[in-house]
């Protein structure tokens, strides 16, 4: 089924995937040749994170049902092995929980795909998947795609990990196509390419044409300053590799939908450091790296980038240097260290031109089938949502408990098509009085709602139980009984949690939590290079593996805290690790706490943080965001140290207009900084 290269590289590859040979060497005793190697694939470039929070079984049913449909040769074409185990075996799309769809969308797609060609095929898969979800904004955790079927919406990164899916399922090979940030609007956008007959194509996520290659984004992806994909195995073939950790690599698709350049970059006088070096687009008011690169043995990176402006920050985790630089004009940049500077002066105004816009792909003349067909997708779809809990059905449930009416007919809305799993957890534990059980799930996300079960719900509620007379109420709920603690995928842990340690060993964690801090750090091996930054390990499975990210520890220290009945939480602002002690949060962290200031911004112009306003502070020689977007005031109690505050504003072409002013911050005083939103009428730039 495979080349010998590809199984020698595949076995090779194996070989080196120290945290993960030993979890499968017994499995893979029983397999054939074919599931062997495919399994050595999934194994050999799997990130740690999954790793620890997926069982080899869930992997093989993965496995046969893909070599089952593969051996159907539906649409009667060879497809290479590099596109085949990355694009079709690859249980993997983004950051989605991962679960066994294949088999359910296969047995409803089937009969809908029989005897058509490939491409007529992926066309017919999006009627489907509009049948089954369409767009709205959420928030960013990526829900499975069994998932948005219960919800019937998603954000366009979900809806394309559903798409990819159910593409990969019939056998096709397919892509989440990506934008980090767009140029020319503050948003970022995600949609799908299939491999059709030997080349790629791309469509929209539950958006249907009645032919590949349209789309309404093929506009913007022509201003678009870096498009790319991500595979997580090193055996990519024909596509420019941006960077590579060897478990994952990132594709650089941004010639196929824009007009590029090839910007290389080159540091002199580093010192013999190797430099880090953003290359960021404003969006948002802020500087954001639409991809992070470090240079090579002689100080040099590249990046094909969009005809556009970019911010070139480049860093040895100390000395910094900036350079805007016009990707329409250059293409060499050198920058010297010898001449590094710690920042500009305030009032600083950068106009960042997005590249020109085409138009767009495609067909403009109506067609009447199709616009049939969208409708009665659109129905299917709607006539599904009927089955969900509305104001009156709810009513009807929500009498049959005492009290929290309003609350449980607002919960059961929320859970669309799982609410089933909420009215049986709020029916659960009947020695725990309904008010708790209610705290529990107002503590979560709309979202979180749509694919929690009641047994998971249940595992927090009995551990969390206990405390809850000793802390304020909403500190206990939000930080004790809640179970979200970042991005991660909900799952019960505080039964393993509190059988895994002794009682001796929780009652110091509790009394001091900096010793389950340090604990965290001397037994969970980092494995942040072996892992893909986007994912978060199970509480249960990272314990029994032993290694970790650095999120995944993050996560599991509040995890663990919160089982003990310590509130903790990431820092809403720069996501640092607190504890709750004395009536207030406390950083965890070993080294001595940073004593904090004011800044006051005063301005004429009306500031949104986001909007038109964004804060930085200088961390290891870059600029890092504060997540300020809920602060409605002009006044901010920060640490101690440097800033850089941006005001911006986005003109009707796209064109960005940035004011940058720069503050150092000392404990205990209060700086007053003197701002202004850029004027449209502005034509220059001080360099």
């Amino acid at each position: 089924m495979f080349s010998q290269k590809t199984i020698d590289h595949i076995e090779a590859a194996f070989e080196r995937a120290d945290i993960a040979k030993p979890i499968i060497e017994n499995t893979l005793k029983n397999l054939s040749e074919t599931e062997s190697i495919c399994l050595k694939f999934l194994y050999a470039f799997m990130p740690v994170s999954d790793l620890a929070s997926y069982d080899v079984s869930l992997f093989l049913d993965i496995i046969r049902q893909t070599l089952k449909v593969r051996e159907m040769d539906l649409f009667h074409t060879n497809i290479p092995d590099d596109i085949f185990l990355n694009y079709v075996l690859h249980y993997r799309v983004n950051n989605e929980n991962i679960e066994f769809n294949r088999q359910i969308f296969f047995n409803e797609l089937y009969p809908r795909i029989k005897g058509k060609t490939m491409e007529e095929a992926a066309l017919e898969v999006n009627y489907w998947c509009l049948e089954k979800a369409t767009y709205k904004p959420t928030n960013p955790r990526t829900v499975s795609p069994l998932t948005l079927i219960k919800n019937t919406k998603g954000r366009c990164g979900e809806e394309s990990t559903f798409t990819v899916s159910a593409l990969r399922s019939v056998g096709i090979p397919a892509r989440q196509i990506y934008t980090p940030r767009w140029a020319h609007c503050d948003s970022n956008h995600a949609w799908v390419e299939a491999y059709i007959d030997g080349r790629w194509r791309f469509l929209g996520a539950c958006e249907p044409e009645p032919a590949l290659d349209r789309g309404w984004f093929s506009g913007p992806a022509a201003r678009g300053m870096l498009i790319h994909t991500r595979i997580f195995s090193d055996m990519a073939s024909d596509d420019e590799v941006t960077s590579s950790t060897g478990k994952l690599t990132e594709l650089n698709l941004t010639s196929r939908y824009a007009d590029t350049r090839r910007i290389n970059v080159h540091i002199d006088n580093t010192g013999g450091k190797q430099i880090k070096v953003r290359f960021e687009i404003p969006n948002y008011c802020e500087l954001h790296p639409i991809a992070v690169l470090k240079t090579d043995d002689s100080g040099s990176v590249s990046l094909t980038t969009g005809m556009g402006d970019l911010y070139i920050h480049a860093t040895d985790g100390e000395r910094f240097l900036t350079r805007k630089v016009d990707a329409r004009k250059e293409s060499d940049i050198v920058l010297d260290f010898a001449k590094s500077v710690i920042k500009e002066a305030n009032n600083v105004m950068h106009k960042f031109v997005p590249p020109e816009g085409k138009p767009e792909s495609g067909s403009s003349q109506p067609d009447t089938v199709h616009e049939e067909r969208i409708k009665q997708c659109n129905y299917i779809r709607s006539e599904f949502e009927k089955t969900f809990i509305n104001e009156k059905t709810g009513r009807d449930i929500a009498k049959q408990f005492s009290g929290f009416h309003d609350d449980i007919v607002s919960l059961l809305i929320d859970a669309k098509g799982n609410y089933k799993e909420i009215e049986a957890f709020l029916r659960s534990n009947s020695h725990i009085p309904l008010k708790y059980k209610v705290l529990l799930l107002k503590s979560l996300a709309a979202k979180d709602l749509t694919d929690s079960d009641c047994s998971m719900l249940s595992d927090h509620l009995i551990h969390a139980y206990p405390f809850r007379d000793l802390f304020p109420e909403d500190i206990y709920s939000k930080y004790v009984l809640n179970p979200r603690v970042h991005h991660e995928m909900l799952h019960p842990y505080r039964t393993f949690v509190n059988s895994y340690f002794d009682n001796e060993t929780k009652k110091r964690f509790a009394q001091n939590p900096v010793e389950l801090y340090n604990y965290i750090n001397e037994n969970i091996v980092d494995s942040t290079d072996e892992d893909y930054m986007a994912l978060t390990a199970t509480v249960t499975g990272t314990l029994k593996l032993g290694h970790g990210s650095k999120s995944t520890k993050k996560v599991l220290f509040v995890s663990i805290c919160r089982t003990l009945g310590v509130p903790a939480r990431f820092n809403p602002h720069d996501g640092e690790l607190e504890y709750y002690k004395d009536g207030e949060f406390v950083r965890v962290t070993p080294y001595e706490a940073r004593e904090t200031a004011k800044l006051i911004l005063k301005s004429r112009d009306a500031l949104q943080y986001s909007r038109n306003l964004s804060i930085s502070r200088l961390v290891n020689g870059e600029y890092q965001t504060l997540s300020l977007w809920r602060n409605d005031t002009c006044e901010y109690m920060l640490e101690e140290g440097s800033y850089r505050i941006l005001t911006g504003k986005r003109l009707t072409d796209g064109t960005m207009l940035m004011n940058f002013y720069y503050a150092d911050l000392a404990k205990g005083m209060d700086t007053i900084l003197e701002v202004s939103v850029p004027e449209e009428h502005v034509i220059t730039e001080t360099k």
